[in-house]
């Protein structure tokens, strides 16, 4: 029974997580298949390349509920089962990374993953995003700010947990979408490494939709 709750809420987080929003909203916004579109990912940033700056928006939230709205509920329901929430949000990333409605396959899972790490620890949430945006401004890559944001996620929580602040079961969920972020961007990683890499033009928030 212990074991059984966490498992049930990975199984609600992972379905929350595969709603694949970035597709959804391309389609009914302009009609075209947004995996057609620059990376092919679902998330905020082709959306961004595919319908411009209010799809940017539009997925950008909906992709961070669907990793707090399951992380939330497991508090409310089951405050005194921490890793029935980490499992949450564990399955959300993993949703969002490999989704079950699009043939496994979806996102890099980084806002979900804020949308996460606001539900367990919003001071974790605060410096991922803060650090994530940095890197993601600086760069021009929104790769470089996925993972800068995922591993400040987990680093966080850590450090909370050796403090007593947080349970060290959030620990387990830092080190699991750590590994599926990574997994997912193994090649814009290479790219990175190769100086290849896509680079986000900022005049694409002014309205004009951006190129892939």
């Amino acid at each position: 029974m212990a074991l059984l709750i966490p498992l049930i809420f990975l199984l609600i987080g992972y379905v929350s997580g595969s709603v694949p929003w970035g597709l959804v909203v391309v389609r009914l916004m302009t009609g075209q298949d947004i995996r057609t579109v620059g990376s092919g990912r679902t998330g905020g940033t082709n959306a961004l390349r595919a319908a411009g700056p209010v799809a940017f928006g539009l997925v950008a939230f909906l992709d961070g509920a669907k990793g707090f709205l399951p992380v939330v509920a497991a508090h409310l329901l089951f405050p005194d089962i921490p890793l029935a929430a980490a499992a949450a949000g564990i399955g959300a990333v993993a949703g969002t990374i490999w989704s079950v409605f699009i043939h496994f396959k979806g996102g890099a899972g980084g806002v979900t993953n804020m949308g996460v790490t606001l539900g367990l620890s919003p001071i974790a949430a605060i410096a991922a995003i803060v650090l994530g945006l940095t890197a993601f401004i600086g760069s021009k890559m929104a790769s470089v700010g996925t993972l800068t944001g995922s591993a400040t996620s987990l680093v966080t929580l850590i450090v909370l947990a050796a403090l007593g602040r947080s349970p060290w079961a959030y620990v387990l969920y830092g080190i699991a979408q750590l590994v599926f972020v990574v997994i997912a961007l193994r090649p814009n990683i290479e790219r990175i490494r190769n100086g290849t890499e896509r680079r986000i033009d900022f005049s694409s928030f002014s309205g004009k939709k951006a190129q892939p």
